[in-house]
C-alpha cells in the first residue's frame, strides 16, 4: 500500500522574557520580599522616613552655620548612618523585587530606580570621604564630601513617588509653564511699547528744558532697557511713583 505522509515536526515557539518570567515560579522569600514592596504601610514608612531625613538635614545645617569650626555631634553621625541603611534596605528590596527588570528600559519606574540608586551610592560615598578624611586633612576630598552631602537634599523629591497628589502639583506647574513663558513674552512687549512712549516723552522734555537738572530722569529713563526695568519695579513694588 501507500506509505502515510509524514507529520510536520511541530516547532516550539520562542518564549519572550516576559513569559518565561511569568512562567518561572519565584521563590518563597522573593515572594515574601514582593509582598512587602508592594505594601501600603512600606511605602507611608518610606515617605515618612523621607520627611525625617529632610527635617535632620534641615536641623544640621542650621547647627552647622552656627558652629562652623566645631565637629560634628554624635547624634547627626548616628542618624546619617540610619538613613543610609534604610534607603539602602529599600533599595534592596525593590532590586530583589524586580531583579534584572529593575534597570531595564520597559520599566516606568526607571528613572526613580536610577535615582534612587544615585541617592544611596552618593550617601555612601559621603561617609567613604568623611572616614577617609577623619585622620587626616584633605582640602579636596571635603570639598567631594561637601558636593556629596549636597546630593543629600533630593531625597526629599523621593516624596513624589509615594505621594500621587504632589506629583499631580508638579505636572499642573509644569504644564503651565508653557502659558507662563507666553504670559512673559506679552508682559515685555506691553513694557517695550509702553518705555518707547515714555522715552520719546523723555526726549521732548530734555529738549524743551535743556538748562533743567534732568538727573533722576535719566536715572529712570534713560534708556529702553531702564525703562523697562523701572517700569518692571513699578509693577512688583521695587520702586512707587509717589516716591521723591
Amino acid at each position: 500500500g501507500l506509505a502515510e505522509p509524514k507529520k510536520p515536526r511541530a516547532v516550539p515557539c520562542e518564549e519572550s522574557d516576559e513569559d518565561l518570567g511569568k512562567a518561572a515560579k519565584p521563590s518563597f522569600f522573593r515572594r515574601q520580599v514582593s509582598k512587602l514592596a508592594s505594601h501600603k504601610h512600606f511605602e507611608v514608612t518610606m515617605a515618612v522616613i523621607i520627611l525625617l531625613n529632610a527635617f535632620i538635614l534641615g536641623c544640621q545645617a542650621d547647627w552647622n552655620v552656627r558652629h562652623v569650626f566645631d565637629d560634628q555631634p554624635m547624634f547627626f553621625i548616628v542618624t546619617e548612618y540610619f538613613f543610609a541603611v534604610a534607603f539602602s534596605c529599600e533599595l534592596v528590596v525593590h532590586l530583589i523585587d524586580e531583579g534584572g527588570f529593575f534597570f531595564s528600559c520597559t520599566n516606568r519606574n526607571i528613572v526613580w530606580n536610577v535615582f534612587d540608586s544615585f541617592i544611596v551610592f552618593s550617601s555612601w560615598g559621603e561617609d567613604f570621604v568623611r572616614l577617609m578624611t577623619s585622620t587626616t586633612i584633605n582640602v579636596s576630598a571635603l570639598r567631594i564630601a561637601r558636593l556629596l552631602r549636597l546630593v543629600r537634599i533630593l531625597r526629599i523629591i523621593r516624596v513624589m513617588r509615594f505621594f500621587r497628589e504632589l506629583r499631580l502639583m508638579v505636572q499642573g506647574i509644569l504644564v503651565s509653564l508653557k502659558p507662563l513663558i507666553w504670559c512673559i513674552i506679552l508682559l515685555t512687549i506691553v513694557m517695550f511699547s509702553v518705555g518707547m512712549i515714555i522715552l520719546q516723552v523723555t526726549i521732548i522734555e530734555i529738549s524743551d528744558n535743556p538748562d533743567t537738572d534732568h538727573t533722576r530722569l535719566l536715572e529712570n529713563f534713560g534708556g529702553i532697557i531702564v525703562t523697562m526695568y523701572t517700569l518692571y519695579m513699578s509693577m512688583t513694588g521695587g520702586i512707587d511713583w509717589g516716591e521723591p
